[in-house]
C-alpha cells in the first residue's frame, strides 16, 4: 500500500495566518486550509454537516475572489456557506493538520500507518515533499554532503512557501530530523509548530554549526534501542547524550525510548505511539506550563500492551529531567550496526 496524497501543499504559497476550527480535543483548535474536510454546525437542526473548505482568500486574491476579506467558503449539502474567520472556531470542526517531512519520515515503509492515522477524525496528514529527489542530500559540511539543493535548503523552502501556517504539528524522522527540522527551527524560532521526531535526529552531535534549538520549542522524540543512530553507545550514554543536546532552559521536551525499536520503527510500534505523542505535543504547545502526562502515558501504555516496554524522559522544568518506565525493561543490547542506504545522489 502506498500513502496517497489527497492534497499537495506545494501548489500555493501560504503567506498569511489561516482560520482555526474546533478540533476533536476539547480546548484545542485546528488550522483550516482550502480543500480540508470539515464539519459545519447547522444551528437550525443542531447537527454537524460534512463539508469541504472551498476558498479562503488571501489579500492578494481579493481581486479575483467572490469572498469578502476574511471570509471562508464551505461547500456542504446546504450549498455554499460563507463564514467570517472569527466564526470558524464555533461553527467548524476538523482534524489537526499533521505535516509529515517526507525525506526520512518513512512514508513508504510505514505508509499504511500514516494512512490509518489520516483516517482518524482527529488528524489529517499532508506529506511535505518527496524522498529520493534532488534535495534529498545532506548539506555541505556533512560526509558526502553537497551544495543546494539539499535537505537544509528544502527546510528553508518549506518556510518560504508558508507550510508552517498550514501545520498544527510536524512529524519527521532520520535525516529530516537531523537537517530539515533544524532549518525550520532556525527560521521560525519559538513560533515553530510542535514536532514529533522519530529517531531523535535533532538531538545528536551533528556536523556543521550547532543546532539552534528554540527555547520554547515543543519536541517529543521517539528513540529506538536498536536504531543505528545509537552507534556503539550504551543506553545510558545514548540517552544522556540526547538530553545534553536539549537547551538547559527548554521545558517542553520529552523522549520515549523503546529498547526494541529499530531505525525504521516497526509498524506496530509507530501505530501505537504516534497518535498519543502528537496529541501530547499539541497539548504541550497549547499549555507550556502543563506537562501532557496523560498523552505521554497513553503512548507508553499502548506500546506495553503490544509487548514493547519503554522509558520516558521529560523536562519537568528548565533543565529538570524526570523519568518513568512502562513495564519491565529488557537487557541493554547493542544496536546492530546496519545503516539504511544513503540518500540518492543526483548528477546535475
Amino acid at each position: 500500500m502506498q500513502l496517497v496524497l489527497q492534497r499537495q501543499p506545494y501548489v500555493r504559497h501560504q503567506t498569511e495566518a489561516l482560520p482555526k476550527a474546533q478540533s476533536r480535543v476539547e480546548g484545542l483548535l485546528a488550522t483550516v486550509a482550502e480543500g480540508d474536510s470539515v464539519e459545519f454546525w447547522h444551528t437550525s437542526t443542531h447537527s454537524w454537516i460534512p463539508g469541504i473548505v472551498e476558498e479562503i482568500p488571501q489579500h492578494n486574491d481579493l481581486a479575483i475572489s467572490q469572498c469578502a476579506p476574511g471570509e471562508v467558503t464551505v461547500a456542504c449539502d446546504l450549498g455554499q456557506v460563507k463564514l467570517a474567520a472569527t466564526e470558524c472556531p464555533a461553527l467548524l470542526r476538523k482534524g489537526f493538520r499533521i505535516s509529515l517531512i517526507a525525506p526520512g519520515g518513512g512514508a513508504d515503509g510505514n505508509g499504511p500507518v500514516y494512512l490509518e492515522l489520516a483516517q482518524l477524525p482527529e488528524f489529517q496528514v499532508d506529506v511535505i515533499g518527496r524522498k529520493s529527489t534532488l534535495y534529498d542530500q545532506y548539506p555541505e559540511g556533512w560526509p558526502g554532503g553537497r551544495e543546494p539543493p539539499n535537505l537544509a535548503s528544502y527546510g528553508r523552502e518549506v518556510l518560504d512557501i508558508g507550510i508552517p501556517a498550514r501545520t498544527d504539528c510536524w512529524v519527521c524522522g532520520s535525516r529530516g530530523g537531523q537537517v530539515s527540522l533544524p532549518a525550520i527551527w532556525e527560521g521560525l524560532g519559538n513560533n515553530t509548530p510542535p514536532a514529533v521526531v522519530l529517531n531523535g535526529g535533532c538531538a545528536m552531535n551533528l556536523p556543521g554549526s550547532p543546532t539552534r534549538w528554540p527555547r520554547e520549542a515543543v519536541t517529543i522524540m521517539l528513540l529506538g534501542g536498536q536504531d543505528w543512530f545509537r552507534g556503539s553507545q550504551s543506553m545510558g550514554e545514548y540517552l544522556g547524550g540526547t538530553v545534553r543536546c536539549v537547551p538547559s532552559d527548554n521545558r517542553t521536551t520529552a523522549l520515549l525510548y523503546v529498547p526494541e525499536m529499530k531505525h525504521m520503527p516497526q509498524p506496530e510500534v509507530l501505530k501505537a505511539a504516534l497518535g498519543p505523542l502528537i496529541l501530547a505535543a499539541l497539548q504541550w504547545k497549547h499549555s507550556p506550563n502543563k506537562l501532557p502526562m496523560k498523552e505521554l502515558s497513553d503512548a507508553g501504555g499502548a506500546l506495553l500492551a503490544i509487548g514493547f516496554p519503554s522509558r520516558l524522559l521529560f523536562t519537568g522544568g528548565p533543565g529538570q529531567w524526570q523519568e518513568m518506565t512502562f513495564g519491565q525493561q529488557p537487557p541493554d543490547l547493542p544496536a546492530k550496526p546496519l545503516s539504511p542506504r544513503n540518500p540518492r545522489r543526483f548528477v546535475l
